[in-house]
């Protein structure tokens, strides 16, 4: 049964999400576009995440949604890193 505060956390990470991606499509400098993918990779990913966990609560399914929300938290600074040096780089050339 899902309740209040998982209800709370995935409107969160939706909007967030929303608004990231209606960001993206306003914005036109490729540098800007970085930040508005930020907070859809830091906060959408794991707000959605943990609300799925805590709707699933302490099943095998739940260590797999953790996992993912690790992996996304860990990665995607170090991939939006690499994207904007490659924007830096192109530009220079």
């Amino acid at each position: 049964m899902t309740g209040p505060a998982e209800l709370i956390l995935l409107g969160l990470g939706i909007v967030i999400m929303v608004l990231s991606a209606a960001g993206l499509l306003v914005v036109r400098n490729h540098h800007d576009r970085l930040h508005f993918v930020a907070p859809a990779a830091t906060l959408g990913i794991p707000l959605i995440g943990i609300a799925v966990a805590a709707d699933i609560g302490l099943a095998p399914p739940c260590a797999k949604v953790v996992l993912i929300i690790g992996l996304a938290a860990v990665t995607s600074p170090v991939v939006s890193a690499a994207m904007g040096f490659v924007i830096r780089r192109q530009e220079h050339q």
